[in-house]
């Protein structure tokens, strides 16, 4: 029983290895065949983009420093937060635990769209393209 649980979970990923090292061609002809031609050289096309566009290298670029600005700003006014919430009041530390609650309960996915909307609008969206 953990056998066949453990190649469900870990025979996706070795598809896709596969895959990825596999030229285009082969990967049409026979999806799953283990035999054919190899391009080791896919992760560095992956990496530097094809000319003219953006790579991975941009694309991690880009998420790590959206990161840690996240991470910066989060816990300077999370913990600012915290500390000011224990000096309240009881009553008041369950109104604002409650809010904070309810904030989170609210599902992300109802906020993408005016997020896009907003940083479209601000026209700050793949900004390291247009530089």
């Amino acid at each position: 029983m953990r056998l066949r649980g453990t190649l469900l979970a870990i025979v996706p990923f070795v598809l896709i290895i596969m895959l990825s090292l596999r030229t285009n061609q082969g990967i049409f002809t026979k999806p799953l065949s283990v035999a054919g031609p190899y391009a080791f050289n896919n992760y560095q096309q992956a990496w530097d983009g094809p000319p003219g566009a953006a790579g991975m290298v941009d694309y991690v670029s880009n998420t790590l420093e959206a990161a840690l600005v996240t991470l910066a700003v989060a816990l300077s006014l999370g913990s600012s937060a915290a500390y000011f919430t224990t000096r309240l009041r009881p009553r008041t530390q369950q109104w604002v635990l409650r809010t904070f609650l309810v904030a989170t309960v609210v599902a992300f996915v109802l906020i993408i769209i005016p997020l896009y909307q907003g940083y479209n609008a601000l026209n700050i969206l793949n900004y390291r393209r247009r530089c």
